[in-house]
């Protein structure tokens, strides 16, 4: 059986100078690889890694998109945010997804505090502007996330909006 090495994420701490976390990025790219020596960076065939905030990023939108069940190994992984695309557009339903998406992140993302979700019900553009304000542990960095949450695409992290650090 083959197997597939990423000598990129081995360690982590010596990836990059300067950051803290590093994940596979999710849409499969080639990127850039640094050289050693000048630590300038040429294009070559690797795959693209996300940092830090970036990191978390990715993270948050891979447990938003993903469905429970859909991880073969980890059935349990991701929020049920799918069932409620259909539903009619209410307090009562907004209340509902923003108690997904807290169960979510603090279930699968142990490298944030979760200061505050909020969803707003727009009836008349079908569809939920979900703010999302977190606190990355390590860096004691507050984050915002603003996404929409509609019929036509699941939630989409469309704008991240940095805060100055707590």
């Amino acid at each position: 059986m083959g197997s597939l090495t990423l000598d990129n994420l081995k360690d982590s701490g010596k990836v990059e100078t300067g950051h803290t976390y590093v994940d596979l990025h999710l849409d499969i790219e080639e990127d850039t690889v640094p050289t050693n020596l000048t630590g300038t960076r040429h294009q070559g065939k690797d795959i693209k890694v996300d940092y830090d905030v970036d990191a978390i990023m990715n993270s948050l939108n891979n447990i938003f998109k993903t469905s429970p069940g859909e991880r073969f190994l980890v059935p349990t992984f991701g929020a049920n945010l799918r069932r409620y695309l259909f539903q009619p557009i209410s307090e009562s339903v907004g209340t509902q997804i923003g108690t997904e998406i807290l169960r979510a992140i603090e279930t699968w993302e142990p490298r944030v505090t979760v200061d505050r979700v909020s969803v707003i019900g727009f009836p008349d553009r079908h569809e939920y502007d979900v703010t999302i304000i977190i606190t990355i542990n390590a860096f004691k960095q507050q984050v915002t996330f603003n996404s929409i949450l509609n019929q036509g695409t699941d939630i989409n992290m469309r704008n991240l909006t940095r805060v100055c650090p707590a």
